[in-house]
């Protein structure tokens, strides 16, 4: 479900940088620069000398998020681009959760500006892999994410910036 509220917008949690400050003003975009940046093909050194160029470590993730975008374009395009939001947890403890897996960040508790438009989603949905995964699995877990069904955690995407209300940790 996509919300747009003209009245005082809910705290959330969200993971960035350690060096804000409470007050300060937290743009998205961030995290789809890192999507368009990441390096898709390694070279490996081979016996014999030889170089063999294979997908990088990060390489399924850009898959998905690509496959994520494509279907919300296609099918869902009235709804926020993950390109454009702030990643964001209704709760504290799935924030510090997801903080556990991030390198130099903490985790701060935001306020949407007011009028921004939020979108809850699946985190599974949208961040996770199967084994025997295929393009076309993937594309209906996408769908699924746009449709907005929701089973264990909902992530929130805030298609606009938050204000730090507090630092959590």
């Amino acid at each position: 479900m996509t919300v747009t509220s003209p009245g005082q917008q809910p705290l959330l949690w969200w993971c960035g940088p350690r060096d804000l400050k409470v007050g300060q003003t937290v743009e998205p975009g961030d995290y789809w620069r890192r999507v368009l940046d990441a390096e898709l093909i390694e070279e490996h050194a081979q016996p014999g000398g030889e170089r063999l160029a294979a997908p990088s470590a990060v390489a399924p993730a850009v898959l998905l998020e690509v496959a994520l975008e494509w279907v919300r374009a296609c099918e869902f395009p009235t709804l926020p681009s993950r390109a454009r939001c702030l990643f964001t947890w209704e709760r504290e403890d799935w924030g510090r959760a997801y903080l556990e897996h991030l390198r130099g960040a903490r985790l701060y508790e935001v306020r949407p500006v007011r009028g921004a438009r939020i979108f809850r989603a699946e985190y599974l949905l949208g961040s996770t892999f199967r084994a025997a995964d295929t393009l076309d699995r993937l594309l209906e877990r996408a769908r699924g994410y746009w449709r907005g069904e929701l089973a264990e955690r909902a992530e929130v995407l805030v298609e606009s910036a938050a204000v730090i209300e507090r630092i959590v940790q």
